[in-house]
């Protein structure tokens, strides 16, 4: 009776962490897309848009190099989402959701599994489904979670945390065979799962008593350490040689400086788990630094009395140290953005941990006001969530957070251009982007932006940004460039230039939006050269668009041109 109890105990509490984490996120599913990585991932991804098949899963498999990521068993799922759900992006968003659902409840059981009772049987009862539930809780709802479930390209954190945290609970019940495969999935993942090996020796190693348990270690984790190896190469191959960019320096960054980069990524992380102020999307490397271009009962705890302070904090830290190690630069730089709050997913369950073995020393009234903090935890993330609603939000955030980020001004001020009317300040905010770190993206829509502004003095600029980075023929696939020249041209009225320039743009192999505006305005062009009847070829089509300005616009040139 006293253990049926016991599981009813741990079945409610993990049925309302469930409830609590899904509460918290799905509201996502109304929630857009961020340009970073997002659409690449999945409807722009050409072998995960058409939904699942077997050459959809071939190709992710295949795939090495694409997206300068290996991560097979994420690609697979996106492109389940699109045949579960369909097109669009709430289908990707429920799925993240419930997967850091189901993730929250995995942490309450690997709390239940490690963390022991505290060896006193005055203790039993709630006490341990209690303090795993307040410690499990802390995890899933603090701010840190929201970019590894609210961004749709993070997907891969939680797979890999799944299977990851699935595989050492399997691995310390000495079910090897499980733990295998689970390791396996998470190397599919993300190849961040490298660190599976030493996480299951950290576990076998915590639970030794000296009882001859590690004989035959060698051939239990040759596998793990195998799969790590070919994930690992794997991930160098997509590293150094992304598909459609070339060759990639990843350890271009001298390593004293990788590890101070490391130790200072890892600080801001754990200040930030007990202060959750400033937490953003994005996070740059400070100017200080530079920048950087380019199944028994029994339990670990329970054994043998109280687990001591120092073992806690012992297993604690390495589980920290060994989960962080493959995000943390020192084996390769990350560039400007030198740490992230996804990258924490796993590593943050350590800290879990120890929460859960405090709590268990501590008495009701400590375990009270950790559950207002808790609490009080919850609601510091939901701004944080609020601000994954798209691409704005999210940058809009990071901007008033890092105003000098020369990702988050270029985006804002893409934005205010696109769809908000503020065209003067997204210019200013896209100049001051491309100040801080001169990029071919920033310049694209700067160019574009300043010519839709229509000034006569703005065209030198115009042609200052296309001749730095391409030349027609060829040289500008989504066509924006030659856009932006085209209107330039017609602003000094060089109908030829701007016949030329609007032609290359509709003609770009990946035009970066509708053509309908290009046509216009190449129309336009025509009209002003006297070709009447090629002007009219290119409108009358336009009569019948879906943009309602398109078709008004079309239907007036049309009646001029008659």
């Amino acid at each position: 009776m006293t253990g049926r109890r016991e599981t009813m105990r741990r079945i409610l509490c993990a049925a309302g962490l469930f409830g609590i984490a899904a509460a918290l996120y799905l509201r996502t599913a109304a929630f857009g897309y961020i340009r970073l990585d997002d659409f690449g991932y999945t409807a722009g991804c050409p072998f995960v848009a058409g939904g699942l098949s077997w050459s959809a899963v071939r190709e992710a498999f295949s795939r090495v190099t694409y997206g300068g990521i290996w991560m097979p068993l994420t690609y697979i799922s996106y492109a389940a989402d699109l045949t579960l759900f369909g097109a669009g992006w709430s289908g990707h968003h429920i799925v993240n959701a419930l997967l850091h659902a189901v993730n929250a409840v995995l942490v309450f059981c690997f709390l239940l599994r490690f963390c022991g009772d505290g060896g006193r049987s005055g203790e039993r009862g709630w006490s341990l489904p209690l303090c795993a539930f307040l410690a499990a809780a802390f995890w899933a709802v603090h701010p840190q979670r929201a970019e590894a479930v609210a961004w749709i390209a993070s997907r891969k954190e939680e797979l890999f945390a799944m299977f990851t945290l699935a595989g050492l609970m399997a691995w310390r019940s000495r079910r090897w065979f499980v733990g295998m495969v689970c390791c396996a999935l998470a190397c599919m993942s993300k190849p961040t799962a490298v660190c599976f090996p030493l996480l299951a020796a950290l576990v076998e190693l915590y639970a030794w008593r000296g009882s001859g348990r590690l004989w035959g270690a060698a051939f239990r984790y040759a596998p793990l350490f195998l799969m790590a190896a070919v994930t690992g190469l794997a991930a160098i191959a997509a590293q150094t040689n992304p598909e459609g960019i070339g060759p990639v320096a990843v350890l271009h960054v001298p390593f004293l400086k990788r590890l101070l980069l490391a130790l200072w990524a890892l600080a801001l992380g754990l200040a930030q788990t007990v202060f959750p102020y400033g937490i953003h999307f994005d996070y740059l490397m400070p100017c200080a630094f530079g920048a950087v271009r380019g199944a028994d009962e029994g339990n670990v705890g329970a054994e043998g009395g109280r687990t001591s302070w120092k073992r806690v904090l012992a297993f604690a830290a390495a589980f920290y140290a060994i989960a962080y190690l493959p995000v943390s630069g020192i084996l390769g730089s990350f560039g400007e953005t030198f740490r992230a709050d996804r990258f924490l997913y796993l590593p943050s369950v350590a800290v879990a941990y120890a929460l859960c073995a405090a709590l268990l020393r501590l008495g009701g009234t400590a375990r009270s006001l950790f559950a207002a903090a808790v609490v009080a935890y919850a609601a510091a993330a939901w701004p944080v969530i609020s601000s994954y609603r798209n691409d704005y939000t999210v940058f809009a955030r990071t901007l008033e957070l890092q105003p000098a980020h020369w990702r988050a001004l270029s985006h804002v001020g893409a934005e205010y251009c696109a769809r908000l009317g503020r065209l003067d300040e997204g210019i200013d905010l896209m100049r001051e982007s491309y100040r801080i770190s001169p990029r071919e993206s920033t310049a694209e829509t700067l160019a574009y932006s300043l010519a839709c502004r229509g000034r006569l003095e703005d065209v030198p600029e115009i042609r200052r940004l296309v001749s730095r980075y391409v030349r027609l023929e060829g040289g500008d696939k989504r066509g924006m460039f030659a856009e932006a020249l085209g209107i330039a041209e017609m602003l000094v009225g060089d109908w030829q230039g701007a016949e030329t320039c609007l032609r290359a743009s509709i003609a770009a192999p990946q035009r970066f939006y509708s053509d309908e505006e290009a046509r216009l305005r190449l129309a336009e062009t025509l009209r002003r050269r006297g070709d009447e009847d090629g002007a009219t070829a290119l409108v009358r089509p336009l009569v019948v668009s879906a943009n309602r300005d398109i078709r008004q616009r079309a239907i007036k040139m049309l009646q001029q041109t008659r």
